[in-house]
């Protein structure tokens, strides 16, 4: 996307201005612009709710607003930021709060995204990453897998490496190997060092990781 159709794009999202539809998931609303969000969704979801007001996407109890707005900044501009889409999870919404209420994204960017730590942003790819998958956004699904890798480069020790394996673990199939992969690379990378103190652990990871 050129850059300057992405800048614009982003001002009308952070805005609202023109709004005219809703992306809903759960209690969570987004407004949008349908002529940007449709296009991109209409070919990918099955069995969703549409009518000339609002779309209704799945959504179970584990999704977040972190994600869905992941998901729109990313077809409003091509790409999101983890820290951003973090800053609009912290700062709720009335709508996760009880109230179902009609959210534009006009506080939602945030200037300074740097309060939330290397581990919390990969956490918003695998997100991303099974979202994307659900309703087979495949160039956002590679972005988030990129994202993920990026982040996952030079980064060492982790603070919580169990609960970021276990993440990845159980964000897809046996048969997406995309987070799998890179996440037993990160462990085979520091293989002699698991070993020492988490032998039994790291069996796992390079037995049941990939399929």
């Amino acid at each position: 996307m050129p850059p300057e159709v992405a800048a614009r794009n982003l001002e009308m999202l952070k805005s609202g201005e023109g709004a005219d539809w809703e992306v809903r998931c759960g209690s969570k609303i987004f407004a949008v612009h349908k002529a940007i969000v449709w296009p991109a969704l209409k070919a990918k979801l099955y069995g969703q709710v549409e009518t000339d007001s609002f779309i209704r996407l799945y959504s179970d109890k584990e999704s977040s607003v972190v994600e869905y707005w992941a998901m729109i900044m990313y077809l409003y501009t091509g790409e999101y930021d983890a820290g951003e889409c973090l800053e609009k999870g912290d700062e709720g919404t009335a709508a996760d709060r009880g109230t179902r209420s009609r959210t534009n994204f006009r506080t939602a960017i945030v200037k300074d995204a740097g309060a939330h730590d290397t581990e919390a942003r990969m956490m918003v790819h695998i997100k991303v990453y099974s979202l994307a998958d659900l309703y087979h956004i495949t160039d956002l699904k590679q972005f988030a897998l990129e994202k993920f890798q990026a982040l996952t480069t030079d980064y060492w020790p982790y603070k919580d490496l169990e609960g970021m394996v276990d993440a990845v673990h159980n964000s897809k199939s046996p048969y997406d190997i995309g987070l799998r992969q890179v996440m037993r690379d990160v462990c085979m990378a520091h293989y002699e060092e698991l070993m020492k103190t988490r032998a039994v652990w790291m069996q796992w990871v390079v037995m049941e990781l990939l399929p």
